[in-house]
């Protein structure tokens, strides 16, 4: 599976070495907008209960309002970015694949091209072409971006005690376990139909 995943991720990148390249950065950017955007909400609270009390400025809860819709809107560009990095990305990857396809096609006998077998393979690797393996590195860029999005929310989580961390990990155990199993099927579903 590993070896799988190494040469899918090396036909992606040879396909656009700038838009993958784009299309991981753009994930890792936007793995950073959900823990700014805790963070920042947090320091408005802080900001309320300090107004509240009196201590606190009503220009510091309009600069705080001000980078809170400054984050969102960072984090829109960031999908619409990613989105269309993606788009260019599996055009890309479609039209190197199905070049491959079509000169592996041109150097077949008359006869191979006939057998039934060879045309199903032919046709199934044609019809998967620009989604399977976009499909798997995009998975690949946001398992890593929800791997650094837990990371950061967990040690802004740390800053509230000790005993949240563990307790938002008990949480997450079922929705990994299901998510695992079932992507392990899935996995094994998309190689029994594309296996050639």
């Amino acid at each position: 599976m590993r070896r799988d995943l190494l040469e899918t991720s090396q036909l992606v990148w040879q396909a656009s070495p700038l838009q993958t390249s784009l299309l991981a950065t753009f994930g890792l950017l936007a793995a950073a907008i959900t823990p700014a955007s805790l963070w920042v909400t947090k320091l408005l609270v802080d900001a309320v209960a300090r107004a509240i009390s009196g201590d606190g400025a009503f220009s510091e809860l309009v600069n705080l309002l001000i980078l809170q819709v400054a984050i969102g809107a960072a984090g829109a560009v960031l999908t619409a970015g990613q989105s269309a990095v993606r788009d260019l990305l599996g055009d890309a990857l479609q039209n190197r694949i199905s070049k491959r396809i079509l000169e592996k096609a041109a150097g077949l006998e008359v006869a191979q091209f006939e057998d039934p077998a060879t045309y199903d393979a032919l046709r199934n690797a044609y019809r998967e072409v620009g989604t399977r393996p976009l499909g798997v590195v995009t998975q690949l860029l946001g398992l890593a971006q929800a791997v650094l999005t837990l990371s950061a929310i967990g040690a802004l989580l740390a800053n509230l005690g000790a005993d949240v961390v563990p307790l938002i990990l008990l949480a997450t155990i079922p929705t990994v376990w299901v998510s695992n199993r079932f992507g392990r099927q899935s996995y094994r579903m998309i190689r029994r139909q594309a296996a050639d």
